[in-house]
């Protein structure tokens, strides 16, 4: 059975044969529990009929709600319907895997300065799915030349980056000193 995300769009290409040649005719393809109810629909798609076999685009968005669907193309001929095919699989609606980012590095400090650090740290998205992975950088002086020393940690800035499943990123921050 065909997996497919909700709401994704895809176009099937229905062989359909219509005899005589230059009938007006239509065709649908629509998803449902039963020949009746129709969840999604192509709409009725306008052909001019061959007489031979012709490949007909029937656009359809998937259903919003996940779950098992039937696929029926409905075929219509100067407004009335000729033909009615059920498919011999059913669509399936499935909700994507959210993307999963796992650390492939240490955080590392990439090099310093008398006015700067710069830390950067890897991470992959081996989730099947592309997403925004945002990583928030923390701060704690561990000395003050002229008070107290803090002993909070706060936070200094958030970086985010798209990775693409099986995308590694890298996310640095510049820590002024």
């Amino acid at each position: 059975m065909p997996q497919l995300a909700p709401g994704e769009s895809k176009t099937a290409i229905a062989p359909i044969t219509v005899k005589p040649s230059g009938l007006s005719c239509e065709a649908e393809l629509f998803l449902g529990p039963d020949e009746v109810t129709k969840v999604a629909t192509s709409g009725k798609r306008p052909f001019s009929s061959t007489g031979v076999k012709q490949d007909i685009s029937l656009p359809i968005t998937m259903p919003s709600a996940e779950g098992a669907y039937h696929a029926y193309i409905d075929v219509y001929a100067g407004g009335l319907l000729i033909a009615a095919y059920q498919a011999i699989e059913d669509v399936v609606i499935v909700a994507p895997a959210p993307p999963e980012f796992v650390y492939v590095s240490d955080i590392k400090r990439k090099y310093y300065s008398a006015s700067y650090d710069y830390f950067m740290v890897d991470v992959q998205n081996v989730g099947s799915v592309a997403g925004v992975c945002t990583l928030e950088f923390w701060t704690k002086h561990l000395y003050d030349r002229n008070g107290p020393v803090p002993t909070e940690w706060k936070l200094y800035t958030t970086v985010s980056h798209t990775l693409q499943p099986g995308e590694i990123g890298t996310f640095g921050h510049r820590k002024e000193c």
